[in-house]
Parts: C-alpha cells; structure tokens; sequence
C-alpha cells in the first residue's frame, strides 16, 4: 500500500536523528570521559517494511518503526 506523505508523521526511529553520546576515552596516555553529538540515519528506503499505527478516522499515520522486510 502507497500512502501520500502528507497522511505521514515518521517516528524518530525510522529517520535520520542526532544523538548526544558520552563515554570513556582510554588511552595510554589518558584515562578521559569525551562527548559527542553523532547521526543516526535510519532513514526509509524504498521496499522497507513499517509498522503503524492508524490516527483516529484513517487519514493520517504514524510510522512507528521498521520491520524485517517488506510488509
């Protein structure tokens, strides 16, 4: 089923996103904590299976997540 993008709202897991991530940056030299800000694309590809969840009426829907393949 081909659905309009205007009937569409992407759930964050099915797009591309930035994500703040800390974690321990051992080296020989130092034992340090580092912050970054990184991309996350899990963007839609043509023929990726999704799961929805259908608004109130039928006219719009929310993209929860993807599926093994093509639904």
């Amino acid at each position: 089923m081909v659905l309009p993008e205007a009937m569409l709202t992407l759930g964050l897991h099915v797009q591309s996103h930035k994500v703040k991530m800390t974690y321990r940056d051992r080296t020989r030299e130092s034992d340090g904590e580092r912050t970054e800000i990184v991309t996350i694309d899990e963007s839609l590809k043509p023929g990726d299976g999704v799961v929805m969840i259908r608004g109130d009426g039928g006219q719009s829907f929310y993209i929860l997540e993807k599926t093994e393949g093509e639904t």
